[in-house]
């Protein structure tokens, strides 16, 4: 009999059968589970269901060893895997399961969950088509799209969650908000973000609020939503829970509103202004290093550059560095570009493509050369990456709002 850590071992008839499994699942694998079948994988579904993942893929990977045909082991320790982070070990088992139940509707759906999670839009897209039609492989197609920049498509994903065929569906009503916000509907997506505000205190959604009423031209009103967020952040923690959940998003996100303060004031042609709101986020803060980086673009645009982008330090993430090395000098516009395309996922490219747009525009207009700032502004553009203020500064410049 296998040997097991203390307190971490199956019944003896529960091992048995596994034993006796090991030698049945030689053939197809039937979509039913078998009482014996059942009895091997229910140790694991209870422990995956109870959150005690380490004792779950002990069970799971023991089972495996011993019956290597079973494709409900495979799925189960698939999804242990996913809520461990693993997500090549999981799309590996998940593979094996679809191996042995090609038809597998739930393997499907997860495994298109997982690709989704890791970057492969193309294949999250293709398993859920034929995962079958449900309130969650929607959401995924959906959502695999969008990061494909095909929000016209996405849309149609979100208008049937939206209408109601699978009951009250309020997961569908941000990225639904997002579409029409990508697609010019800015006016549109903003009310749907003041729901979402209301019902759910999604932070993205106060991002896009304040970001789709900047683009709109409604500055002052997103002042005020931004001071309201300031003012509700700096207040001490509510005791009832769910107030307590609200406060914490804002309060812990407090920052993104001071930059996001910051590009209202950027939209405004007020550079100065926006500089010294920068000016307020520490150099540890998750913000720091885009507000380097916006701050060196607003003191170009005022015809006061300094040092202090130099200055700063080197950004954690790598193309923030490769940006920080093009405002300062030291790579060209075209390598710049160039440099948009060393990555294999397609939003990131997407994301990179924006901002060198936008940066590569500021230099440009802050040197005189309007027509070379814009046609880098409609690369920007191009991208629909709709939550960077980037791109929502970019659209401002070219004079875009949203109807």
């Amino acid at each position: 009999m296998p040997s097991f850590p203390p307190g971490r071992r199956f019944v003896l008839p529960v091992i048995r059968l596994i034993v006796v499994l090991s030698g049945l699942l030689s053939g197809v694998h039937a979509f039913a589970l078998t009482e014996s079948e059942w009895k091997a994988v229910r140790p694991i579904r209870e422990a995956r269901l109870a959150d005690d993942l380490p004792r779950a893929l002990l069970y799971a990977n023991n089972v495996i060893k011993l019956a290597p045909q079973l494709a409900e082991a495979y799925e189960e320790r698939a999804q242990i895997l996913r809520a461990t982070g693993d997500l090549p070990g999981a799309r590996r088992d998940l593979d094996r399961v679809l191996d042995l139940q090609p038809k597998s509707r739930t393997a499907l759906a997860l495994r298109a969950r997982v690709r989704l999670e890791q970057s492969d839009y193309e294949g999250a897209i293709a398993d859920a088509a034929v995962a079958g039609r449900s309130e969650e492989m929607l959401n995924v197609h959906g959502e695999a799209l969008m990061a494909l920049n095909r929000y016209r498509e996405a849309l149609e994903d979100f208008k049937i969650l939206r209408g109601g065929s699978f009951g009250p569906n309020t997961n569908s009503r941000f990225p639904y908000a997002l579409c029409l916000f990508a697609l010019g509907d800015v006016a549109g997506a903003v009310p749907w973000f003041e729901t979402e505000i209301t019902d759910g205190g999604l932070i993205e959604a106060h991002r896009m609020l304040v970001l789709g009423l900047c683009l709109l031209g409604r500055h002052d009103e997103a002042e005020k939503r931004l001071a309201s967020w300031m003012e509700t952040a700096a207040k001490p923690a509510p005791t009832d829970d769910y107030d307590r959940y609200l406060w914490t998003s804002l309060h812990d996100n407090r920052d993104e509103a001071v930059l996001l303060s910051a590009v209202v004031r950027y939209a405004r042609a007020d550079f100065t202004g926006a500089v010294a709101v920068l000016d307020r986020i520490e150099k540890g803060s998750d913000q720091a290093d885009q507000a380097r980086l916006l701050r060196h673009a607003a003191l170009l645009r005022s015809g006061h550059p300094d040092d202090g982008l130099k200055n700063a330090g080197e950004p954690k993430d790598a193309w923030t560095q490769v940006v920080r090395r093009y405002l300062l000098g030291g790579i060209s516009d075209k390598e710049l570009l160039a440099k948009t395309e060393d990555t294999t996922d397609f939003a990131e490219r997407r994301r990179r493509e924006c901002e060198a747009g936008f940066y590569a525009g500021q230099k440009r207009l802050a040197a005189g050369d309007d027509l070379a700032a814009s046609l880098l502004f409609e690369k920007a553009a191009a991208t629909r990456m709709i939550s960077l203020p980037e791109y929502i500064l970019t659209q401002i410049a070219l004079g875009k709002a949203g109807n």
